[in-house]
């Protein structure tokens, strides 16, 4: 079996399935500081570097932050769900996919979560006073394009050769 038997045929190089007898397990650091910041005119992102992400072949996860008063306006492809980890936040959202073209808004504080539906167009503010941490994931199953599926492929191919090497070098 492969993640994408015939699409894009002779495109993408089909892997076989990563995930076929363990679960992943990623344990984020509640203390993780920034390893970077991207200063925008709509706001500041801080990247959290690469234990920030988890990568599966049917999804991912990823840790990531927000300055204050910074807008992010996303339209959901996958059903997602975004976990508040610290900080407050004013959402802004339609749920264009179910035909609901009203403008909705609440307030998320820390320890919400929230599902957003795939087609649903969603902005989250961070209120004045407050950066925000959150954790969102995605689980489109093999919906991903093949793209993601080559770099998760090549990075265990990495760090495989890499894990190698140390233990080459320790004999």
């Amino acid at each position: 079996m492969t993640l994408w038997s015939g699409y894009e045929f002779n495109k993408a190089e089909a892997i076989p399935d990563p995930i076929i007898d363990t679960i992943p397990v990623w344990h984020p650091d509640a203390n993780a500081k920034p390893v970077s910041e991207t200063k925008t005119a709509a706001g500041t992102y801080y990247g959290y570097g690469k234990g920030s992400i988890m990568f599966s072949a049917n999804g991912f996860a990823m840790f990531e932050g927000f300055g204050e008063n910074t807008p992010i306006t996303w339209m959901y492809y996958f059903d997602e769900f975004h976990w508040i980890w610290q900080g407050r936040c004013e959402v802004t959202y339609t749920l264009a996919s179910t035909g609901n073209y009203v403008k909705k808004k609440m307030i998320l504080e820390e320890g919400d979560i929230i599902v957003t539906p795939r087609g649903s167009v969603v902005e989250f503010k961070t209120l004045p006073g407050s950066d925000m941490k959150r954790i969102c994931g995605m689980m489109p199953g093999y919906a991903l394009h093949p793209r993601i599926y080559n770099a998760i492929k090549k990075a265990k191919e990495e760090e495989a050769a890499k894990k190698a090497a140390e233990e080459a070098a320790k004999k």
